[in-house]
């Protein structure tokens, strides 16, 4: 297994709010990706790091503060070349202008979400935009964008919150793990104390130890 750290903060588009639908998970890979694009491997201390990636068999996306931390798989294959770490989609290299045209249709998602034919047409205009003519290229992002949009991306979101209006021991402990994005689907883990990134790639490696839940059942 490998850790990369990176201090991302000076990067404003890597900015995100909460995580509501995929659209979200797919424009946040997409700063990641852009930003891996740029920022060269380097050594960084993990206390300064807001994003952490640990590539193993099953690899994961770790970002955001202490108090809460925000997970993702990492859908693609990832390599170490010349410095920067890429990424790799059907054995081609995710490079920033497939990242420029994907992103540019994401930012239009009113209008994708209408119909498989809207998104087309989206994409078409796109490839004009950028001025692509290799049909096989634009055959390689037609299909990225269809993966993205669909992958599953494992998302959860650990929390340390100690709101007085929001704490209750039993509904909304202060330390809980958050799963899925959707709110017809999330649901808490409680925890019974804080956790940091290290832990939580504990919780969730399949090359580690399964932790349990100690589940008490209420017979009142």
């Amino acid at each position: 297994m490998k850790k990369y750290y990176f201090h991302t903060s000076k990067y404003s588009n890597q900015e995100l709010g909460s995580i509501r639908e995929q659209y979200d998970i797919v424009s946040y890979l997409l700063s990641v990706m852009t930003i891996l694009n740029v920022e060269p491997l380097r050594e960084i201390d993990s206390k300064e790091a807001d994003l952490v990636i640990f590539v193993d068999k099953m690899s994961r996306l770790f970002w955001g503060e202490e108090d809460k931390i925000h997970s993702i798989q990492y859908p693609f294959l990832l390599k170490e070349k010349e410095g920067f770490l890429i990424s790799l989609f059907q054995g081609r290299i995710i490079d920033s202008q497939t990242m420029a045209i994907l992103s540019t249709i994401i930012r239009d998602k009113n209008s994708i979400v209408k119909s498989i034919e809207n998104m087309l047409d989206v994409f078409m205009d796109t490839m004009n935009e950028f001025e692509i003519l290799d049909n096989n290229y634009a055959q390689f992002c037609w299909e990225l964008l269809l993966y993205l949009l669909s992958f599953e991306s494992g998302y959860l979101r650990y929390d340390h919150d100690e709101d007085e209006n929001r704490v209750d021991p039993i509904l909304h402990p202060i330390d809980h793990i958050d799963l899925f994005y959707s709110s017809n689907s999330t649901f808490k883990i409680g925890l019974q104390d804080r956790i940091d990134v290290d832990d939580l790639k504990s919780i969730l490696s399949i090359n580690e130890k399964c932790y349990s839940i100690n589940y008490h059942r209420d017979k009142r």
